[in-house]
């Protein structure tokens, strides 16, 4: 009789809601999600409001939120999106470089806090440390290495 080693089922995939408003960081976004190992169901909301209206309708395990969205100040968004409950963690993914900027998203709420400009790679791992409970802060930019 042949024995083979049963292998691990593959992890669920994580769901990730990306609120950008900008066309350009979102494909870069979804570009550098979809290089990772893991899998990723991802939604879009180029507004707050559309944010809103798609979490009441949709679980997520992960929002990537931009602080720079048009109509909202940078924190009213973090804050009216954390009203909605305990439920997904909260990922700022954003251009703002300013370490009272970082400090402010975590009071609020936020899991980890990462600039547009990191890489592949290291939005993957921000992901991941976000669902095993880790912070991940960044001053890096997104894009370059994407």
């Amino acid at each position: 009789m042949d024995e083979t080693p049963e292998s691990s089922p593959a992890p669920k995939p994580c769901r990730v809601l990306l609120v950008e408003d900008d066309d350009g960081d979102a494909e870069l976004v979804t570009w550098a999600l979809r290089r990772q190992e893991r899998s990723y169901l991802i939604d879009r909301a180029a507004t707050l409001e559309e944010c809103l209206a798609i979490c009441r309708q949709t679980e997520f395990d992960v929002i990537l939120l931009d602080l720079n969205l048009p109509g909202v100040s940078a924190f009213e968004g973090l804050e009216q999106v954390r009203q909605l409950g305990p439920g997904p963690l909260i990922i700022v993914l954003t251009g703002f470089a300013d370490p009272s900027a970082v400090e402010q998203a975590i009071q609020a709420g936020a899991q980890g806090y990462l600039n547009k400009n990191v890489g592949a790679n290291e939005l993957g791992r921000a992901i991941s440390s976000a669902l095993a409970g880790i912070r991940s802060l960044s001053s890096g930019r997104v894009g370059g290495a994407l």
